[in-house]
């Protein structure tokens, strides 16, 4: 396996196999409202580590050097939990960790039983969704 230099530091590149079956078993577990302190830099400083995962989208594609793409849609995030939910699911895609590891560090809040912080330079804002009311925009950004 080689890394494509069109998507060299514009993605996470891994030579292992990967069990998309397990990491969509440990998304599973993701879902729904949780207490993330075991998914949060040391640094981050909210107050508030109670967020809700709406989906965990994991899709591969089929070409010579397959992509896999991992969409998480929530109504927040704290410091690094996006990355640190895709370093769990993949090393629990490498058979590193169990369902059971994730459910016991959300119950626990132990950083211990995640995965590692997967790098920035795959990491991609999607789209921002505001509640209505929240931003009032200018006409001329509405208009156009």
């Amino acid at each position: 396996s080689y890394h494509s230099p069109f998507t060299k530091n514009k993605s996470w590149h891994l030579v292992q196999y990967l069990d998309i079956d397990m990491m969509k078993k440990v998304a599973e577990v993701l879902m729904g409202k949780h207490d993330f302190s075991a998914f949060r830099s040391s640094k981050c400083s909210s107050p508030n580590t109670v967020k809700v995962i709406r989906q965990i989208s994991i899709d591969k594609s089929h070409f010579q050097n397959s992509t896999l793409q991992i969409e998480i849609e929530a109504n927040s995030f704290l410091q690094h939990m996006v990355r640190i939910i895709t370093g769990t699911l993949v090393e629990a895609a490498q058979n590193h960790i169990k369902p059971a590891d994730v459910k016991k560090a959300l119950k626990n809040g132990d950083r211990n039983l995640t995965g590692c912080t997967a790098p920035a330079h795959g990491l991609y804002s999607l789209k921002v969704i505001y509640p209505d009311g929240l931003v009032s925009w200018p006409q001329e950004v509405i208009d156009n």
